[in-house]
């Protein structure tokens, strides 16, 4: 996949962050996928070096608290 040079409009790949043709610097476009790999092993890293009763409580505590605002008043 290409996308334009911010500066010229030659087109240039989305991971390349220097245009060959003006030399502008473009901040490269990084995939979704990217950030789902990078989110996941954050997560791993929290549960195999974190106390994993302690992600278990705040979790749950979250999800209960996150119902209690979903349920309408009585």
């Amino acid at each position: 996949m290409t996308r334009p040079c911010q500066r010229c409009g030659t087109a240039i790949g989305r991971l390349v962050e220097t245009c060959p043709s003006c030399g502008e610097y473009n901040k490269a476009d990084l995939p979704v996928h990217v950030w789902a790999i990078g989110g996941l092993i954050v997560l791993l890293l929290m549960l195999l070096l974190g106390d994993p009763g302690a992600i278990v409580q705040m979790v749950g505590r979250l999800l209960h608290q996150e119902a209690a605002m979903v349920q309408p008043a009585k």
